[in-house]
C-alpha cells in the first residue's frame, strides 16, 4: 500500500474523483483501465453526485473522502487484479460507499515497465441499520451523528479510520493486502510474493532461516517513491537524480550477489560432476569383478546416488525455469520449439563435419562424400529457418523479461530455487562421498581376496557352479551388448552392389537418384490412381442403380441428379486424363533408364564406374573394419559361452 490520505478543504472531493476517473480536465492524462462504485441508491449509480454531495454538505474542515492507493501486480492481468481489489473491498469497505479507480501507465521513473496500481476513494462514515432500511438523504447523510436518535443524525465515522488506533489498522490492512495479493499469485501460478514487512525485518527472518544470500540481497537501501514529473527529469531534479543513482546501486548490489551465488553453485557443480565422473569409471571396472553379495551392494548404492541426482537442480537449469515461470504458456511453447531446433541444427552440423572429415583425398573420394552431403545441408537449412523461425518470434517476449522489474523477479526466483534445493545438493554430495569410500572399501577388499587367492585354494563342487554359472551370466549379457554394437555399426556398411549403384549415380551426375526419385512418385501417384478409378467405379455402379427422376419430380431432385451426373462424368474426364499422364511418365521413366543404362555399360564408364565404388568401399573401410571386429569378438564370446554352458552342465550332473 502507497498512500492513505484524507480530503478536507484544500481538496474537492468531486475534482478528484474526476482525477482518478480520467473525466472532464483530467480526460487527456489517460491510463484509466477500470473504475468502479458502491454507491446508495440516492445517488442513482453516480460517484460524482456522491462526492459532490459530500464537498456540499461535510462540516467545514471536515474530511470529505479518504484515499487508499497501493499498486497490483504487474504480472496479473486486469481481471485477475480485480480479484485482489475485490477481497479488499469486501474486507474492509463493505460498510462504506466508496469509488474505485485502476490505472496502468509507465511510470516517468519506472524503466519502461507498466506500474499498475489502484485508487480508492471511500467515506469514513460508516454505513448503519437505519441506512440498510432507508436511505438518508445527502444533506443528512454528511451531518454530525446523533448517538441517541440515529435517524435523526449522520452517520459515524468509523473509528477504525479516524480514531486513536487508526494507525494500528493501517498496518493490519497491509498485512491483509499481503495475504490477498499472495493468495492470488498463487493461485495463477505466478511465483511472486510481496512482503509488508520492512527490508530490516525480512532480513532478519532470512537470516534466522539459514537464508544468507537472500539476506545480503535485502541488504539495500530502500527506494522511496515519491511523484516526479517529466519536466523534473529534464531539468535533472536533484531528489531525482538521488533516486536514479540509488536505484542504479541497488540494481548493481542485486546482479553482483546473483551472480556470486550462481558462480558458487557452478563450482559445486563441477566438482561433484567429475567426482561422478570418476565414480562410475571406477563403478564399471569394479563390479565384473566383485562376489555376488558385495556387487549387489554396490549396486544398490548406485542407484541410490543416480537417483538422487535426478532431484538436483543445478545454476543453468535453474535459470532455465525461473526464465519459463514468468513466461506465458505460449512463450514457453515457443521457447521448446526453438531449444528443439537448436538441438537438432548442433545435431546435424556435427553430422556433416563428421562426413567432411572423414573424406579421402582423392577425386572419386571426394565425389562419393557429395551424394551425402547435399541432402544434410538441406537439411540444416531446414533446421536453420525452423530456428531462426521461432527465435524472431521469442525475441519480444524476451524483451519483456529484460524490463528491470521482471528481471528483479526473475533473479529472486534463481534464488528461491537454488535455496530451495539446497538440501538435495547436500544429500546427493553426501551419497558422492559415500559411494565413493564403498568404492575405495571394495577395492580394498578385492585385493586383499586375490592375494589370499595366489596361494593354493581349493573349491568346492558348490563354488565351482556358482562361479560358472555368473562367468556364463556376465558373458551372455556382454553378448546381448556386442550384438547391439554390430548391428549399429553394420547399418554403415556398404555392400559391393550398394557401393556400385553409390558410383553410378556419381558417375551420372547423380541422374540415378533423381531416376529412382521419379520412380518412387509414379509408383504411388499409380497407386493412388487406382484407389480413385475404384472408388469412381463404386459410386457411378451406385448412380447406375438409381432411377432417373419422372416427368413429375422436383427440380431440385432433377438438378442434384444431373449434378451428379455431370460430377461423374468430370471426374472419368479427369481419370483418362491422369492415366494419360501416367503412361507418358511411365514411358520417360523407361527411356531414361534405358538410356542411363547404355550410358554406363560402355568399357569406359565400366572402368570409370569401378574406380568410384573403389574408393566407396575404401572410405567405408574403417566400418567393415570395425564390423569385422566386432563379429570376431561376438563369434569368441558365443563360443565361450557354450562352453561354460557345458562346463555347468557337467559340474551338475
Amino acid at each position: 500500500m502507497d498512500v492513505l490520505q484524507k480530503g478536507t478543504d484544500s481538496t474537492f472531493a468531486s475534482s478528484h474523483l474526476q482525477y482518478i476517473n480520467r473525466e472532464a480536465a483530467h480526460e487527456m492524462r489517460g491510463g484509466c483501465v477500470a473504475t468502479g462504485h458502491a454507491m446508495p441508491r440516492l445517488a442513482e449509480d453516480s460517484p460524482l453526485k456522491f462526492f459532490h454531495a459530500a464537498d456540499r454538505y461535510e462540516r467545514a474542515n471536515g474530511e470529505r473522502y479518504k484515499e487508499i492507493i497501493f499498486a497490483l501486480p504487474n504480472e496479473l492481468n486486469l481481471a485477475q487484479q480485480k480479484e485482489i481489489l475485490d477481497a479488499f473491498l469486501s474486507k474492509h469497505l463493505a460498510d462504506h460507499y466508496y469509488a474505485w479507480a485502476i490505472h496502468e501507465k509507465v511510470g516517468t521513473l519506472s524503466g519502461g515497465e507498466r506500474q499498475p496500481h489502484v485508487h480508492i476513494m471511500f467515506s469514513t462514515r460508516e454505513i448503519d441499520a437505519q441506512e440498510r432500511q432507508q436511505e438518508r438523504t445527502p444533506e443528512k447523510f454528511f451531518q454530525r451523528a446523533n448517538k441517541k436518535h440515529p435517524e435523526r443524525g449522520g452517520y459515524v465515522k468509523a473509528e477504525k479510520w479516524v480514531g486513536k488506533k487508526r494507525k494500528d489498522y493501517l498496518l493490519h490492512i497491509r498485512e491483509d493486502f499481503e495475504k490477498n495479493q499472495n493468495a492470488v499469485l498463487e493461485k495463477h501460478g505466478v511465483p511472486v510474493r510481496v512482503d509488508h514487512r520492512t527490508l530490516k525485518a525480512q532480513q532478519e527472518d532470512a537470516l534466522r532461516r539459514g537464508d544468507h544470500v537472500l539476506a545480503e540481497l535485502l541488504d539495500r537501501i530502500p527506494e522511496t517513491d515519491f511523484a516526479v514529473s517529466l519536466d523534473d527529469i529534464l531539468k535533472k531534479n536533484a531528489r531525482v537524480e538521488r533516486f536514479q543513482r540509488l536505484r542504479a546501486l541497488n540494481d548493481k548490489h542485486r546482479h553482483l550477489v546473483s551472480a556470486k551465488n550462481l558462480a558458487t553453485d557452478r563450482v559445486r557443480q563441477v566438482n561433484a560432476e567429475e567426482l561422478l565422473v570418476n565414480l562410475q569409471r571406477a563403478y564399471e571396472e569394479l563390479r565384473e569383478n566383485l562376489p555376488e553379495d558385495a556387487r549387489k551392494e554396490l549396486e544398490d548404492a548406485h542407484r541410490d546416488l543416480i537417483a538422487t541426482e535426478t532431484t538436483v537442480l543445478w545454476g543453468d537449469a535453474v535459470q532455465e525455469k525461473a526464465r519459463l515461470d514468468f513466461m506465458e504458456e505460449d512463450t514457453r511453447a515457443l521457447w521448446h520449439e526453438m531449444k528443439t531446433a537448436r538441438t537438432e541444427l548442433r545435431d546435424l552440423r556435427a553430422l556433416a563435419e563428421g562426413v567432411r572429415v572423414a573424406e579421402k583425398s582423392t577425386a572419386d573420394e571426394a565425389q562419393s562424400a557429395e551424394e551425402l552431403l547435399p541432402a544434410l545441408e538441406e537439411r540444416i537449412t531446414t533446421a536453420q529457418k525452423k530456428y531462426h523461425r521461432a527465435a524472431k518470434k521469442l525475441q519480444p517476449e524476451l524483451r519483456k523479461l529484460s524490463a528491470r522489474g521482471t528481471a528483479r523477479n526473475i533473479e529472486n526466483r534463481i534464488h528461491q530455487l537454488l535455496f530451495e534445493n539446497e538440501l538435495a545438493k547436500k544429500r546427493f554430495e553426501k551419497r558422492l562421498r559415500d559411494f565413493k569410500d564403498r568404492i575405495e572399501t571394495a577395492k580394498t577388499k578385492l585385493h586383499t581376496e586375490r592375494v589370499e587367492e595366489s596361494g593354493a585354494q581349493s573349491f568346492s563342487l558348490a563354488d565351482v557352479v556358482r562361479i560358472l554359472s555368473e562367468a556364463k551370466r556376465y558373458t551372455d549379457a556382454a553378448i546381448i551388448e556386442k550384438r547391439k554394437e554390430l548391428e549399429e555399426v553394420q547399418k554403415n556398411v556398404l555392400t559391393p552392389e550398394r557401393a556400385e549403384l553409390i558410383a553410378q549415380n556419381i558417375f551420372a551426375g547423380g541422374a540415378w537418384k533423381e531416376l529412382r526419385a521419379r520412380e518412387n512418385a509414379h509408383r504411388k501417384q499409380e497407386g493412388y490412381y487406382k484407389n480413385d478409378v475404384a472408388a469412381w467405379k463404386t459410386e457411378r455402379d451406385a448412380f447406375e442403380k438409381k432411377s432417373a427422376p419422372g416427368l413429375f419430380a422436383s427440380s431440385a431432385t432433377k438438378k442434384a441428379y444431373r449434378d451428379e451426373e455431370r460430377s461423374l462424368e468430370d471426374r472419368r474426364e479427369a481419370l483418362v486424363q491422369r492415366k494419360n499422364s501416367l503412361a507418358k511418365e511411365s514411358a520417360e521413366l523407361t527411356r531414361m533408364h534405358s538410356e542411363l543404362t547404355e550410358r554406363c555399360n560402355t568399357p569406359e564408364a565400366a572402368k570409370k564406374i569401378a574406380g568410384i565404388a573403389a574408393g566407396v568401399m575404401e572410405r567405408n573401410k574403417p566400418f567393415a573394419v570395425k564390423a569385422s571386429k566386432l563379429a570376431g569378438e561376438l563369434a569368441a564370446m558365443t563360443k565361450e559361452s557354450a562352453e561354460l554352458g557345458k562346463e555347468k552342465s557337467a559340474a551338475d550332473q
